[in-house]
């Protein structure tokens, strides 16, 4: 990465008096607050909160677990143990229990997040939707709004539905989307990091993997964990079994090639209404996401270690759930609870307000300008639907209620 000097035209615009935006963070994405009270701040906090003594973000990292559905992790209900790490997260985190995406696809819901608008605005879908194409120029992102404020940016995705191609590179100074397991989106993400941290440049870094999206080959230790042995249907749940089969001339998808000919010689073996197999395919993905939670807690532990999270914004979601067999089908084609109730943790400066949870209903759409305010970056794009729910501190520099909250404010 190159860190070159912050150009000045590209100076990082600060408010003269910016107080209060973690608090911000809670009262911006947390139901309709009464007037005049911030919303989501524990009571004995409020008046220190209005005071100004809270901490801001100077960097932001961005962490999209393609896939993951809400009830995987133990923050959440879980009790299967897949998520140790996640979960110590989470204790350190806001939490929200009433977050929601728009759509169960890759590529419209990350763009949602970026541009605070809903699909049918941005006009962005998977690769294979008919009419889709790259994100219209006339519309900006996240990191292209970041990028414009002085911060170093790097990308990092899976590939596949999240490829620069449909504008996913836009606004980053480094850029990745080369299809990995995210133990290698780690070790290209981490350098950067590092790299960018000691610049003394604000940065922005979005990290994002498939590594619990299908086909679920989990490895051997998490099956051992999590997946029955009693099994013996026509699920064959290791890349090596299906090539064995292909080979063999047992291939179901003869005209398909490479990464979609094992896809689907996958779930072409899937009894799609047999409660045996849906049991079988949830146990395969717990065991997955068991997996990338070892690879995420250890890359946290680092950059906690680092004192990466002294100063930084670190945010945990996914851009929908995955189905099996709860509304007659599997993966993630239907727009149901398990797919469109996501996680969303945010971990703020010094862990601030650690614990709180939020229970009110946000919306993907509500990241951009919120994530803008408490970085205190003020060139929102409000003419994309985003809305501020942190206005401008007054001339007391007391800041005000927040006051705009995504279902009530539009």
């Amino acid at each position: 990465m190159d860190a070159a000097p912050t150009p000045s035209d590209r100076s990082r615009p600060r408010r003269a008096a910016a107080t209060g935006l973690a608090l911000a963070l809670v009262g911006l994405l947390s139901g309709c607050p009464e007037p005049d009270r911030p919303v989501g701040v524990p009571d004995g906090d409020r008046d220190r909160a209005a005071s100004g003594d809270v901490g801001i973000g100077k960097n932001l990292l961005f962490i999209s677990i393609d896939t993951l559905r809400r009830d995987a992790i133990g923050a959440y209900g879980s009790s299967r143990g897949a998520t140790p790490a996640i979960d110590v997260f989470a204790e350190s985190s806001v939490v929200f229990d009433g977050a929601w995406t728009h759509t169960p696809k890759t590529a419209p819901a990350h763009m949602s997040m970026f541009t605070s608008l809903p699909p049918s605005a941005h006009g962005v879908g998977n690769l294979n939707t008919t009419g889709a194409g790259r994100l219209s120029d006339s519309i900006r992102t996240l990191p292209e709004v970041l990028q414009d404020a002085g911060f170093a940016t790097g990308g990092f995705t899976g590939g596949g539905n999240a490829k620069g191609s449909l504008g996913f590179d836009r606004g980053f100074d480094a850029f990745d989307d080369t299809g990995e397991p995210l133990y290698e989106k780690v070790r290209r993400a981490e350098p950067w990091i590092m790299e960018a941290e000691a610049s003394g440049r604000p940065w922005f870094c979005f990290l994002h993997t498939y590594h619990v999206h299908d086909p679920y080959f989990p490895p051997p230790k998490y099956m051992e964990r999590f997946v029955s042995g009693d099994y013996d249907g026509p699920i064959l749940a290791t890349k090596k079994a299906i090539r064995d089969a292909i080979e063999a001339g047992d291939d179901l998808a003869p005209d398909m090639q490479g990464h979609a000919k094992i896809t689907w010689n996958y779930w072409f073996r899937v009894r799609e209404k047999n409660p045996v197999d849906l049991a079988y395919l949830h146990d395969l993905y717990t065991a997955g996401v068991a997996h990338m939670d070892f690879i995420l807690g250890a890359f946290l532990k680092r950059l906690m270690d680092a004192g990466i999270a002294e100063d930084t914004i670190i945010v945990l979601t996914t851009d929908h759930g995955e189905e099996f067999g709860e509304h007659g089908q599997v993966r993630h084609e239907q727009l149901w609870a398990e797919l469109a109730h996501v996680p969303l943790m945010v971990m703020l400066p010094g862990k601030k307000y650690a614990g709180t949870r939020i229970a009110e209903p946000v919306r993907h759409l509500d990241l951009l300008p919120s994530l803008l305010e408490l970085l205190d970056v003020e060139d929102v794009p409000l003419d994309q639907g985003g809305r501020r729910a942190w206005g401008a501190a007054g001339s007391s520099g007391s800041p005000p209620a927040a006051r705009r909250a995504s279902p009530c404010a539009r």
